[in-house]
């Protein structure tokens, strides 16, 4: 085993949770009343800063185990 080893998949899991909960968030504002209005390149925009933020929690919770 390394040395730190579970310190680091400890905060690679914190960090894959904070990535996952920004990425909750955003897909929430997404889908509000204010993003129904709004034009199609911000829904384009919006929906691949979703994907982005997922994707890391993704990378990060594979790290973390």
């Amino acid at each position: 085993r390394k040395a730190g080893a579970e310190q680091k998949a400890l905060d690679d899991f914190t960090a894959a949770k904070s990535w996952l909960f920004q990425a909750e968030k955003s897909f929430a504002e997404s889908k509000s009343v204010i993003s129904i209005i709004s034009t199609a390149k911000m829904k384009k925009a919006k929906e691949e800063e979703v994907v982005f933020l997922a994707t890391m929690a993704k990378l990060k919770g594979m790290i973390a185990v």
